[in-house]
Order: C-alpha cells, then sequence, then structure tokens
C-alpha cells in the first residue's frame, strides 16, 4: 500500500479523467525511487517519474510528480499522481453534473 488518504487534490484536464494528486507527506516514498523518465504538459510544465520498490519487485513509472509546475498548478507542485495501468487506484470522485 502506498498511499491511504482522502487529503487529495483532483485536477481536471480537458478530454483526460481527473488526476488525484497526494500530498507526499501521505505517500509511502520510502518505496519509490526516482527514474531517468520525464514528461512535459502544456498546462502543467515538466513531470518526473518514480518506480515502486518492494522487495525484489519494481514497478517502473508507476507514478509522476510536477516539482516546479507552472503558476496556475502551484496546488500540485511534488504531490503525487499514481497510473491507474500501474496500480490499482481506488477513488471516490465526485459526480460531474450533466
Amino acid at each position: 500500500l502506498l498511499v491511504d488518504t482522502d487529503d487529495t487534490v483532483i485536477v481536471f484536464e480537458t478530454a483526460l479523467e481527473p488526476r488525484l494528486y497526494v500530498n507526499p507527506r501521505h505517500v509511502r516514498t520510502d518505496l519509490l525511487k526516482p527514474t531517468t523518465t520525464t514528461s512535459y504538459c502544456n498546462y502543467m510544465g515538466y513531470a518526473t517519474y518514480w518506480a515502486a520498490v518492494v522487495g525484489d519487485v519494481v514497478i517502473e513509472d508507476i507514478a509522476w510528480t510536477y516539482p516546479d509546475p507552472y503558476p496556475e498548478t502551484q496546488p500540485i507542485a511534488t504531490f503525487f499522481s499514481f497510473e491507474a495501468t500501474r496500480a490499482d487506484v481506488v477513488a471516490e470522485l465526485p459526480v460531474m453534473p450533466p
């Protein structure tokens, strides 16, 4: 278990599923190590990626952070988001009105 909290920030992006971002104080960062993967988002800036290391199991690029996002997204600076295709992400998102 890497995270168990309801203290999250939800980011809504056009044409993408909502993403949850979690303050590092709620994350088992002792089980994460940085990878060499990076990406760029026009809205948030450059992301760095993290692998989960549990015993002999390594799951590459399971999470990402924006260490220095653009001013509009500063509330998620250094927060972690987890890739649902690489981890079991269970979350209750608010229902959007039709």
